[in-house]
């Protein structure tokens, strides 16, 4: 690693005591307050549609790995790198505007085969995750934090993909994770990424209202499609019988030659 940049990390991540509250030590760090910065105009663009939200996520990912590395949260180290990598494929799926099938990529509500998968993928995780942070023997298994560590990561990995996806049950899914969150960051002393989280919560139903309107939108515009295409082919259908029973009327079958006598 370069120097200068060895220098500048270091800066970014040096800690700023704020004093304390109730017994916690609470403080920051510059990359924290970038972090903070960066994430809110992120769920705004998310909410919102606009693609920019996922190279926002990437540098606020970048941000925040170095933040959780200081504060020994290995597994939302872990999880900012797996945001990195999902972000990347979210902002080319979003770019493209189409789900695999060739379907428009407007936020929708997910199916019953989306939720089991849901479900499983957050086990798949957490267990991976779990035996991870156990190899890697960071911290006692007795301190709540470290499973509130794994469920938020776990929560979190699988909700980045519903993301990309545009599936509006998301939303929920973000709720839970971020009351959890900011409970977790809370206790380790990182109050703006606490308060973030709870901003989070209200933001949370903000943007599950406007995907939700965005869907009726769609769909009534759907609807109103399929109208129009109907009635053009009834018109369609119509003017062919017409143009058929005026071209029988006008027929006269030709005249048969005289008979030989």
């Amino acid at each position: 690693m370069p120097p200068w940049l060895n220098t500048l990390l270091e800066q970014l991540a040096t800690p700023i005591a704020l004093g304390q509250l109730g017994g916690f030590a609470l403080g920051t760090s510059a990359a924290e307050i970038v972090s903070v910065v960066l994430t809110v105009a992120m769920v705004v663009c998310n909410a919102r549609q606009i693609h920019w939200a996922w190279p926002l996520a990437i540098l606020a990912s970048a941000m925040y790995a170095l933040v959780f590395w200081r504060t020994g949260l290995l597994g939302q180290v872990f999880l900012q790198g797996v945001f990195i990598a999902t972000s990347v494929w979210g902002w080319w799926l979003w770019l493209r505007g189409a789900r695999g099938d060739g379907a428009p990529l407007v936020p929708r509500r997910m199916g019953a085969m989306p939720w089991l998968a849901t479900a499983a993928g957050t086990l798949a995780a957490g267990a991976f995750i779990a035996w991870w942070l156990i190899w890697l023997g960071n911290r006692p298994w007795t301190d709540w934090a470290s499973w509130a560590d794994v469920v938020t990561t776990a929560i979190s990995l699988v909700a980045q993909i519903l993301l990309a996806r545009k599936f509006i049950e998301v939303w929920a899914i973000w709720l839970v994770n971020n009351a959890i969150s900011a409970v977790l960051f809370g206790s380790q002393g990182l109050l703006l990424t606490a308060v973030l989280y709870l901003m989070f919560v209200g933001l949370t139903f903000w943007g599950w209202r406007a995907w939700a309107a965005a869907a009726r939108t769609h769909q009534a515009a759907t609807a109103a499609q399929a109208e129009q295409a109907e009635r053009e082919r009834q018109r369609v259908a119509q003017l062919l019988a017409k143009h058929n029973a005026q071209a029988h009327a006008r027929y006269r079958p030709p005249a048969l030659p005289p008979s030989a006598p």
